[in-house]
């Protein structure tokens, strides 16, 4: 690879993979993006359903960032 990309992904929940099974295909995009030198940063609402069961709460492959409102 001749350039290393930033990314930034809005999504549903990164942090928790609980009642969300996009949670599983985002972990598997930002590891393999991560594999290949780009940096990438996730944007995730701070909400209390998936606060109260988060399961990864700092990636090594990634930036994870919590928003209250856009």
């Amino acid at each position: 690879m001749t350039k290393r990309l930033d990314i930034v992904f809005l999504g549903l929940s990164l942090s928790s993979s609980w009642g969300n099974g996009h949670a599983t295909t985002f972990r598997g995009l930002l590891k393999g993006l991560h594999e290949l030198g780009h940096r990438v940063t996730f944007l995730e609402r701070d909400v209390p359903w998936y606060a109260n069961h988060r399961d990864l709460r700092d990636p090594d492959f990634c930036t994870l960032r919590y928003y209250e409102t856009v």
